[in-house]
């Protein structure tokens, strides 16, 4: 029996694996019927948003009626972006207020696109534990024994705050003190303490241009100190913040993985979530070696549906291979990971189900370009569990 409302051309646009797999038109409905309803596989397609993140088919004269066609006969062959990041435009065109993300692609391929407004934004801008602080009711809907209260925020800031209006908070820039400590590369970590709440500690540290770095602020998680969240900020020599970290590192140890574009003073700031913790903690910068591009880190997701993001740098023209691991390999409880590459504007680069061992998520990625790319984690349908992100350099 049909399935109504079922739109085929939707369902193969939403998942170019099966296209890739030979399940067609005249098909797909049977395949959604046998093993994509349980697979919980979507069946919409975002033409809008498909759209928007290629301009040069609106300028070609393809419009939302068309833009499925376009995307099964031949965008998903050209690895052409279906989505958009309609909260990096809404926070980069502060003259625009919309109240959905659907409103805002749709501004876009109308009006925005012809008149040349910017899509991107760095979020890292925004300091995400003061967002908490400002917005009280935040603190309650995310709990104070969340372990990824920083992504979360960020996360609840990128989808929902910037379309209700909620306000957002510039981080204060660095203004490191006459003989600030210096930090080696080394490795060796320095330790320290927060005596009161709000305290930060500024550290300085050369970076060399692109080099790998592993910035850590470990606490009570890893037994390196007795703070319970550590909060790591890194600012250039200009005094802007070009990375900050909450729960990357072990349990609710910060970790930043940088690689700088110029050669220079940086400046380290070790502090605690929303500025409300002390106890000692220990500081270190290590430059990672040639293969560990990003040490293996173990992660939760607490809840169905739940995505975790990892920034990572990455080299243009090296080849690296990617592992989120979970049951299949006894590195977690997760049972079918799911995987997904963006570069540094949001734009979907490429993803994976099943490439790993068992349904583990793999895939190997060689970028265009030098810089930071961000890794999400999900669970395929509503499942949730432990796992291990892994990224290393096969040569």
């Amino acid at each position: 029996m049909p399935i109504a409302g079922f739109d085929a051309a939707s369902y193969l646009a939403a998942n170019p694996d099966l296209i890739q797999a030979g399940v067609t038109l005249s098909n797909a409905e049977s395949h959604y019927l046998v093993a994509g309803r349980t697979e919980n596989r979507s069946t919409t397609f975002d033409s809008s948003s498909y759209l928007a993140a290629n301009t040069d088919l609106l300028r070609a004269g393809v419009n939302t009626s068309t833009a499925v066609q376009h995307y099964i006969s031949v965008g998903y062959r050209e690895t052409r972006s279906t989505t958009f990041d309609a909260s990096s435009y809404m926070a980069a065109n502060t003259d625009l207020s919309f109240s959905s993300s659907s409103l805002a692609v749709q501004h876009y391929i109308t009006f925005g696109y012809r008149e040349t407004r910017s899509t991107t934004y760095d979020f890292s801008s925004v300091d995400i534990s003061s967002y908490l602080t400002t917005n009280t009711d935040l603190q309650a809907a995310f709990g104070s024994s969340s372990s990824d209260r920083y992504r979360a925020a960020l996360d609840h800031y990128r989808n929902f705050g910037i379309y209700e209006g909620r306000r957002i908070v510039p981080i204060q820039a660095a203004n490191p003190a006459t003989g600030i400590p210096t930090l080696p590369t080394t490795g060796t970590p320095v330790t320290d303490s927060l005596s009161i709440v709000g305290e930060t500690d500024m550290y300085a540290v050369t970076l060399q241009r692109g080099v790998l770095y592993t910035l850590r602020e470990s606490g009570a998680s890893s037994s390196s100190g007795t703070l319970s969240d550590p909060y790591l900020r890194l600012f250039d020599s200009n005094r802007n913040v070009v990375a900050q970290d909450d729960d990357s590192g072990t349990g609710r140890d910060a970790l930043i993985q940088f690689r700088p574009t110029q050669t220079g003073t940086y400046y380290l700031s070790a502090g605690s979530f929303a500025s409300g913790g002390t106890g000692t903690y220990q500081v270190s910068v290590s430059q990672s070696s040639q293969t560990e591009v990003f040490p293996p880190v173990s992660d939760v997701l607490s809840f169905p549906y739940e995505r975790d993001s990892f920034n990572v740098a990455l080299t243009r023209g090296t080849r690296y291979q990617i592992d989120v691991e979970g049951a299949d390999t006894n590195r977690g409880t997760l049972t079918d990971p799911y995987l997904r590459v963006f570069d540094s504007s949001g734009t979907l680069l490429r993803y994976d189900d099943d490439s790993g061992s068992g349904l583990n998520s793999q895939l190997t990625f060689t970028p265009t370009a030098t810089g930071n790319y961000t890794l999400q984690v999900a669970g395929v349908g509503s499942r949730y569990g432990t796992y291990t992100l892994s990224v290393t350099q096969l040569g």
